[in-house]
């Protein structure tokens, strides 16, 4: 259930929009007329810890006291992973609606138009690539029509500095909330090369902000349009109810890549604020078997070894339960893995600690158990720009130089995933118990 390595640099998600009116709740509608109209668009400040308010919550970070001391659960870890990859994503739509939010503040003639689009290009402050910060500069178009608050942004391109659509962004109001989307196209390096992909947010909010809201749902689709050829789906759902909260998070995930082969991968798990819960799985798919250079690198045998070594190894498929076979013509390995785990988290350390407990712990696990998994036929990440715009005005640009704004200090960016975690912890807690 390892996900999958990918992202070196991202275009960012862009979710934000600004009228500079007065903000009221008209027939019982939010108001949806200022940036700060809008609540918190990222997932993590609606997933409560053990305190009441989920505002307490920092960023990305869980809490539990609970730690059974029992074997690794891999199952938990990759379901916090597939959490915290929405978290991240999430994050990024966030991170924008803080930038272009607290520069309406500080800039009059950055304002939204009613049935029409304005168009500004915004000099942001410079910050270092590996920080996640904006680009330095941004295009965007933003209107709101038809009660609907839109935003488009472009960005220059690496390669010949022109500008290309990287975000669209479309968010409205109603009696019970706040829903929409922004799809985000991005491009990621690995081993030299850059690839393209898109993903997709839509957030659904039952309430008027992360400390007053009912419940709160979040999908993130993603697609890679070469590269490992990735097609992934998460959905999170946290439900609040008398101080207390009931998280649901559910993926599936297909994969095809020359290098690791492919493989397919659904969850569907449920946690309380404590974060004791359950999580059923399954995983298939095919790998290629390790040649003489793989082998060689894993391990050095000793002189007159080798050749035993070797022939356990080249082309040997191993299963979760250490049973050998040989791989097909292909010189592929097939693996499969499914069942369910209940489970705790301990967050006293960084990073966290998962636990298996018996099912018996786990309030929540006859309801996962009769659960259906997200079937792979049902993955649709529809990821491109439903409205597209060439990224020029239809008279000309106003300028925003916030070069010398603190904006960027005074918003949170979004975290990277330490993707190698789940296999690394399970490497961890095996050579502990062959102590």
């Amino acid at each position: 259930m390892k996900p999958t390595i990918r992202l070196a640099f991202v275009i960012f998600v862009t979710s934000v929009f600004f009228i500079h009116c007065s903000s009221s709740s008209e027939n019982g509608v939010p108001a949806l007329n200022n940036v700060s109209d809008l609540p918190s668009l990222n997932a993590a400040d609606y997933d409560y810890s053990i305190t009441s308010s989920a505002s307490a919550v920092e960023g990305l970070t869980l809490r539990s006291q609970q730690n059974s001391g029992n074997a690794f659960s891999r199952a938990a870890c990759e379901a916090y992973q597939f959490k915290r990859e929405m978290f991240r994503n999430a994050a990024q739509v966030e991170s924008f609606r803080c930038y272009i939010g607290n520069l309406e503040q500080e800039f009059d003639n950055l304002s939204v138009p009613i049935d029409a689009w304005g168009f500004y290009e915004i000099h942001f402050p410079t910050i270092a690539e590996e920080e996640n910060g904006p680009p330095p500069v941004v295009r965007i178009r933003v209107g709101k029509r038809n009660g609907e608050l839109g935003m488009d942004v472009c960005q220059a391109d690496g390669e010949d500095n022109a500008y290309i659509q990287s975000v669209q962004f479309r968010f409205s109001a109603s009696e019970e909330g706040y829903s929409g989307f922004a799809i985000n196209r991005y491009a990621f390096n690995r081993e030299g090369e850059t690839f393209l992909g898109s993903s997709r947010e839509d957030i659904s909010i039952v309430g008027t902000s992360r400390d007053d809201f009912t419940s709160a749902e979040f999908l993130s689709s993603n697609q890679d349009s070469n590269g490992d050829n990735d097609n992934w789906q998460q959905r999170a759902t946290f439900t609040a109810t008398h101080e207390t909260q009931t998280n649901t998070l559910s993926g599936v995930n297909s994969s095809q890549s020359p290098q690791w082969g492919n493989h397919q991968s659904r969850m569907y798990g449920q946690w309380g604020e404590d974060l004791v819960g359950s999580v059923q799985y399954e995983t298939t798919g095919q790998h290629p078997a390790p040649t003489r250079q793989d082998c060689l690198e894993w391990w050095t045998p000793p002189p007159g070894e080798e050749d035993a070594y070797l022939e356990n190894c080249v082309n040997i498929c191993y299963d979760e339960e250490g049973n050998s076979s040989a791989a097909d013509e292909n010189d592929m390995c097939t693996f499969t893995d499914d069942g369910t785990e209940s489970f705790d988290i301990n967050n006293e350390a960084e990073p966290p600690v998962f636990s298996l407990i018996s099912d018996a712990s786990s309030s929540y696990f006859e309801s996962v158990l009769d659960a259906s998994l997200p079937q792979l036929g049902d993955l649709d990440a529809q990821t491109a720009f439903t409205e597209t715009w060439d990224c020029q005005p239809d008279d000309e640009f106003i300028v925003i130089d916030a070069t010398e704004s603190r904006v960027i200090s005074e918003c949170e960016v979004y975290e990277e995933l330490d993707w190698d975690l789940c296999w690394r912890q399970e490497e961890e807690a095996r050579q502990e118990e062959q102590e």
